[in-house]
């Protein structure tokens, strides 16, 4: 039986492809891809982070360091990469930064894999992106969901040419328990991060519309650019 967890691996592991083979990997945004890369990759992984409780589960090894840096300024040497990795972490950056931040990819690596969340999808995934959106923005931070020429367009605006523009398709459903635990989840972070609680309230009435729909995350974009 296919399953949600499966689909959720499935989909890490095709997005994250033509990064396995790198020698050395630079992965922007420490979580479930710095693991993956670092077990199942052939070269070496640093994984960068500005926040270093993201490193909380991950030990350093022969294969793998972690550093604590913005991704405007990579703690690197000129090309000392051969591959920069944003997966799942450009939406969280202030879009008038996205070419900054794929200029110094650019600058430390020759090439560059970009992963992110489409904008669109079935209609309770848009109305929950836009509410992410909407709670991220009201306390100063970002959660920017962009098209996929949106990405290919920043990539070549850094130096960039796209090689790859292609998709990952998500199949399977959440099932409702697991919608209901993640949006409890999320509806207590953004509590305690001081999100409103009109929006958080918003929020936890999306658990309402699982009763006439099932809860699908969108599919991703997956953009490869090389410079050298």
């Amino acid at each position: 039986m296919y399953t949600y967890e499966q689909d959720a691996m499935r989909v890490i592991c095709e997005a994250l492809t033509p990064a396995l083979g790198a020698r050395v990997v630079v992965d922007v945004g420490v979580g479930s891809s710095t693991l993956y890369l670092a077990e199942k990759g052939s070269g070496y992984v640093v994984g960068v982070d500005v926040d270093p409780s993201s490193f909380e589960g991950l030990d350093e090894s022969a294969r793998l360091d972690l550093v604590v840096a913005d991704a405007s300024f990579l703690p690197l040497r000129d090309k000392a990469a051969r591959l920069v990795v944003f997966y799942f972490t450009l939406h969280e950056v202030d879009p008038r930064l996205h070419v900054v931040v794929l200029s110094e990819a650019r600058r430390a690596a020759c090439s560059v894999l970009v992963v992110e969340p489409l904008p669109y999808g079935a209609r309770l995934y848009e109305e929950y992106a836009l509410l992410w959106r909407g709670a991220m923005h009201s306390i100063g931070r970002f959660e920017d969901y962009m098209p996929a020429e949106y990405w290919a367009e920043a990539v070549e605006k850094a130096g960039f040419r796209v090689e790859r523009l292609g998709f990952v398709e998500w199949k399977a459903y959440m099932p409702p328990e697991l919608f209901r635990g993640h949006i409890e989840a999320v509806a207590r972070e953004w509590e305690e991060m001081g999100v409103s609680s009109a929006i958080v309230e918003r929020l936890r009435r999306l658990l309402g519309e699982t009763r006439k729909t099932l809860f699908k995350w969108s599919d991703l974009v997956v953009v490869v650019g090389r410079a050298c």
